[in-house]
């Protein structure tokens, strides 16, 4: 269990996400979902939960509000969900997606926003080493963010 967190860290500090950096995550329990929270937590990341039942729009909100840099999914209809509104959020880069079988969007070779397969995902930050994880954990401060919690009226339009 250890390894797959700290495998989740150095895949993310690959693409970019550092201390204080937001990684969305919509998909129901699983391993995955929790070596994804722990492996932002490793870093000093910051993890976005999204409803499920949330509609494009309300992902949309979430991901742009927090400034999300990577978006984990279940796969299937979260990810085909993400990869929909992607060129709507500046800072995505990648969507990781733990349950391919489930479906993956399939993204053109030049697309800004990456798609990886959960195990394809961890291996990309294989250069990463243990110690400069291990000196990113240690860099977590308490008090520090951990969590971004989006309730369903976070998202619901004021109407006057």
């Amino acid at each position: 269990m250890e390894r797959l967190t700290s495998r989740f860290s150095k895949a993310a500090k690959t693409i970019g996400l550092k201390k204080g950096s937001c990684c969305g995550i919509i998909g129901f329990n699983s391993p995955e979902y929790f070596f994804t929270l722990y492996g932002c937590w490793l870093i000093g990341a910051v993890s976005v939960g999204i409803y499920t039942t949330n509609a494009p729009d309300a992902c949309h909100y979430v991901l742009h509000h927090s400034e999300c840099d990577i978006c984990v999914c279940q796969g299937g209809k979260q990810a085909q969900k993400i990869f929909g509104i992607r060129n709507e959020l500046p800072n995505l880069k990648a969507i990781i997606v733990y349950w391919p079988d489930d479906g993956m969007p399939e993204a053109a070779p030049d697309d800004r926003v990456k798609i990886y397969k959960w195990s394809d995902w961890l291996e990309t930050g294989s250069a990463v080493s243990d110690e400069e994880i291990v000196n990113d954990a240690k860099s977590v401060e308490p008090g520090s963010c951990a969590t971004l919690i989006y309730t369903s009226g976070t998202t619901v339009p004021l109407v006057p």
